[in-house]
This record gives C-alpha cells, structure tokens and sequence, in this order.
C-alpha cells in the first residue's frame, strides 16, 4: 500500500478535521471508534491536537497540509508519495512544512518519494535526488553530486538555484592546516609545538581517537600530563555527513570548535571559518583535498524526485 499526500490538500470541506483524517480507514472498513482514535494519535503526531472538531475552512494552509499528511500517515503504508504537497503554501510556512517533514521522518523511517520543481527543496529533503526532463532522468544521485558534476546543460541550469549549504557537509570542510597532537607517550612530539596554532586544537590517542579538544595550545609546554590536564569536552561533534549549515551560526561566534568524528571515535578534523571561505572559492575546493563520505541512502530515508518537467 501507499499513502499519498497531494499538492492542493484534497481535504473535504463538510467533514471535520478528525473525520479527514479517518476517511481512509473508514473506507477500508475500520470501525468508528478505533479508526477515530488511530486519526487523533495521527493529528498528535502533526501537531494538530485539539483541532478534531474543527473544519477545514478554519485552518490555515500549513494546517489543512499537515491534515493531509496526517491522512496519509493514519493508514501506516510503507510508503509515501508526495506530489508537491508544499508547493501551494507561502514560502514560511512552506519552509514549516519542509522541518516538520524531517521531523517527521527521522521518528517514522518510511519510504517517502517525494515530487518538487524547486531545486533547494529538493536539496533540503533529498538523501537521493532523480532529476527528470520529459520523463526521463537525466541524473540521479546525492544532491552534492548534482551540484558538482552536473550530467548536461539542463541539470547545471536546474541545480543553479540551490543554496550550497543545504548539501555542503562536515567533511567536505575540513581545516588541513589544523591536524591533531597524538598523545602517545610522556611528550608531545607535533608539528603543532613547533608553530602552535591560535585556535583550539584537537588532541587524540595513537589510534587516533579524539580524547579532546585543547583551547590555547601555544600556552602549553611539551609535558604530555599538562595537555591532558587541559583537555575539554566543549566542542560540537560532527560526523562527516552531517549537513554544515545549521552550524554556521556558531561557527560564526567562534564560540565552540566544529569537530569532525566518526562513530567509532575516529577524528577527521576541525571545521574553521578559513576552511569554509576556501571550500566555497571554487566547486572543486568544496571536495577539498579530502575524500567525499560514502553515503548510503537507507530504504526509510526520503528519496526525493526533482521533476522540473513532467508530462502532463
């Protein structure tokens, strides 16, 4: 089965908002009361509680959409198709819509395709991107890919309009210039002691697990029991594929370091005002002198189909 959730809400005005909710499961049979409590949880799940009595003429266009959303999500398919579901909405609300959709997703794990005309759209919701012209796709792939290596004139016009930073991630930007001290003994032996940086820095074993992060380096001796007395936790972890942008503010306050880490524990590295300046210079700098994550799209993550020209 698939749900389906539709560009222009689809809701029926003479019914109220918890009786929308419930047409599906009405259809399919459900009796009143377990089909009306399965649409509340769904309304919860939107955050639309509180609103089942009402009719649709009283809510606004984010509201009657996440209606609509919650339409689809009551039947509990595997799957959900959305045909440009916030492409009716203002451009807040629409954005709302986008953050809840994530939101969303990152508690259900479904399948979700998702059909767009607008490229940052498509870049904000997509792990996977399918870009379509007349049907057929032209390129197919992870939004930076689009971005970087467009396949022909009419993907490099379409991913023109995308903000770089709804697909740049963490390990696209890395600070070459700002490599680790290994604390592997009982002295500090690093290019970093011979021109300590300004900044922080970060500090790791010799299996090159980050054990922290040292604030004024230039301050410290070559005593390894110093540095590791100085050593914080204060910094934001990041992994390699963790999107940049919801961190730019903090980069700009310099307040706490961008780190870089895997899973595992494993430092990639530090994230710097310079480092992003120089990734942004050219495309090519945006892949750095550092490999592009592998990235593997999970059967519950949002596929998102960018189809500027469908027939019909």
């Amino acid at each position: 089965m698939i749900g389906m959730v539709f560009q222009h809400f689809a809701l029926l005005p003479h019914m109220s908002v918890i009786d929308n909710v419930a047409l599906g499961l009405r259809i399919a049979g459900v009796p009143r009361k377990a089909r009306r409590e399965r649409a509340a949880n769904a309304l919860q799940l939107v955050g639309l509680s509180g609103w089942d009595n009402r009719k649709p003429s009283s809510l606004s266009g984010g509201m009657r959409q996440r209606v609509g959303l919650a339409r689809a999500l009551v039947m509990d398919t595997p799957i959900l198709l959305m045909d440009e579901p916030f492409s009716a909405l203002d451009p807040l609300i629409r954005e709302e819509m986008q953050q809840e959709l994530l939101r969303l997703q990152s508690t259900l794990h479904k399948t979700i395709v998702f059909v767009t005309h607008d490229p940052n759209e498509a870049a904000t919701l997509g792990d996977y991107i399918a870009i379509l012209l007349k049907g057929e796709i032209v390129q197919e792939g992870h939004p930076l890919d689009a971005v970087l290596s467009p396949a022909n004139e009419y993907v490099r016009n379409f991913v023109r309009g995308i903000n770089v930073f709804k697909v740049l991630t963490a390990g696209q930007l890395i600070d070459a210039a700002r490599p680790a001290v290994v604390l592997n003994g009982s002295t500090i032996s690093s290019l970093a002691m011979v021109r300590p940086p300004s900044g922080p820095i970060a500090v790791t074993n010799g299996g090159g697990k980050l054990l922290g992060m040292i604030e004024r380096p230039s301050e410290l001796g070559s005593s390894q029991a110093e540095w590791e007395r100085h050593l914080s936790q204060d910094f934001i972890r990041l992994t390699s594929t963790t999107l940049i942008a919801p961190f730019l503010d903090e980069l700009s306050r310099n307040s706490r370091p961008l780190v870089v880490v895997e899973d595992d524990g494993t430092f990639v590295g530090v994230i710097t005002a310079s480092s992003v300046l120089k990734a942004l210079a050219s495309n090519r700098s945006v892949v750095g002198t550092h490999p592009m994550p592998e990235i593997e799209t999970r059967p519950d993550q949002v596929p998102t189909g960018a189809d500027q020209q469908r027939a019909g």
